[in-house]
Formats: structure tokens, C-alpha cells, sequence
């Protein structure tokens, strides 16, 4: 269920970067320190979870990426996590999702107590394996005037088939900072 949930969010991240017109994983034309930080909500099964999310791009070349993930769930830190990735490997991943564009439009939104210039897209993303089948229909606010994929606010929700029973999540993401 865990490794749904990631496909889903890598999905939503890089599906909003294409939504600001990018056909490839935005981290390509990321610079090194750029950052992002948003507080999310989540519901599932009953049970609710805020979460603060810092993501840094500490390494990048022509081949890979690293990023340093900080988070706190519930008002309590984790230790951040440093993740690398190759370009090659997210590539294939999002060649195996099946997604659906919904609608779209423009907007403008405030996040953060600042004000953005947002093009939006309702989409459904689905990830069908042998252990599970997640659906979740995003709608996503994406500026480029915000690094790593331009994400300002997201809405989800999603259902997950998996040992014969169903699961129903909600979850919001708002950027509450950014930077390089």
C-alpha cells in the first residue's frame, strides 16, 4: 500500500510539471538548492494526518538527481531522508502509468499568504499491479513561478483494491514556501 501511495504522489508531481507544458520530468532543468515546502492533509479509513513536507535538490547531473526529503507528521519530525534517482528510472515509471486529463482552466489562487498565477488540471491516475489497483482523480494547481514542478495546492482522492478489500483516502496538499 505504501509503495501505491508513493507511484500516486510521484505521478501527481510530475504529471503537474507537464501540466506547465513540460513533457519530462521537470527535476532535468532544476537547479541545485531549489526547495519547496507545503502542509498536507490526509484522511484514510477514518484516520487523519497533517504533514509538513520540505523537499531540496541537493544533486543533479546529466544522468540522476538527489533530493533531501524533511517531514514531520503530527507536529513530530522524522530524520530527513536523502532519495537519488535516475532520470531513466522516474521516465519508466511514468511510462507505466495510465493517466487521464479530466479538464482544466486558469486561476489564480493564494497560497502561503502569497498570490499565484495558476494553470489547473483535473486528471485520474491509475497504477495496476499484482498487489493493487489505486485510482485517484487529482486536481492540481501548478505556477511557474514555484521550483520542483510548480505545485501551489493539490486536492485527491483516491480507492485502492487490494486482498479483495477497498480503501478510500483524501488528502490536500498547499505550498506554504519555496526557494532556491
Amino acid at each position: 500500500m505504501i509503495r501505491q501511495a508513493f507511484a500516486v504522489l510521484l505521478a501527481v508531481v510530475l504529471w503537474t510539471g507537464a501540466a506547465l507544458g513540460a513533457d519530462e520530468n521537470f527535476y532535468r532543468t532544476a537547479k541545485v538548492g531549489q526547495w519547496t515546502e507545503y502542509a498536507n492533509a490526509s484522511e484514510s479509513m477514518g484516520t487523519k494526518m497533517t504533514t509538513k513536507t520540505k523537499t531540496t535538490l541537493t544533486a543533479i547531473d546529466d544522468k540522476s538527481y538527489t533530493i533531501k526529503i524533511e517531514t514531520e507528521i503530527n507536529g513530530k519530525a522524522l530524520p530527513a531522508q536523502e532519495i537519488k534517482s535516475t532520470f531513466e528510472a522516474v521516465d519508466k515509471q511514468m511510462a507505466a502509468l495510465k493517466r487521464e486529463k479530466l479538464e482544466e482552466g486558469d486561476e489564480t489562487i493564494t497560497a502561503g499568504g502569497k498570490s499565484y498565477k495558476c494553470h489547473w488540471t483535473k486528471f485520474k491516475i491509475v497504477v495496476d499491479n499484482p498487489q493493487a489497483k489505486t485510482e485517484s482523480v487529482t486536481k492540481a494547481w501548478v505556477s511557474t513561478d514555484v521550483p520542483l514542478g510548480g505545485v501551489v495546492k493539490s486536492e485527491s482522492e483516491s480507492t485502492t483494491k487490494m486482498n479483495g478489500q477497498e480503501f478510500k483516502g483524501k488528502a490536500t496538499q498547499e505550498l506554504t514556501g519555496s526557494g532556491s
